[in-house]
């Protein structure tokens, strides 16, 4: 059987956003067995599944300044881990 660790296919790497929008970030990996994705930042998650593909897309509202900067993805599976970095950067005042 086949296996590898969660390959990074992540196109939007950088964000732009400002204070109370509705904001997503999102990443993309693929891998077989299939990986869990985390981010280091709270946020309603939703995960879509498309063949050996995993999709995750982070919904928030920023509330302050501190919610911009780096958000990390992390995809994990038996075999390893990968990680992308996405910078949210805040528009406007």
């Amino acid at each position: 059987m086949y296996t590898d660790k969660p390959t990074d296919l992540t196109t939007n790497l950088t964000v732009e956003s400002w204070v109370g929008k509705l904001t997503m970030v999102a990443c993309e990996m693929e891998a077989v067995p299939l990986p869990t994705l985390n981010w280091s930042h709270p946020g309603n998650e939703t995960v879509t599944v498309n063949g050996s593909k995993v999709t995750s897309r982070l919904y928030f509202r920023p509330k302050s300044s501190s919610d911009f900067g780096y958000y990390k993805c992390v995809g994990t599976n038996i075999v390893g881990s990968t990680s992308v970095t996405i910078l949210l950067v805040k528009m406007g005042k």
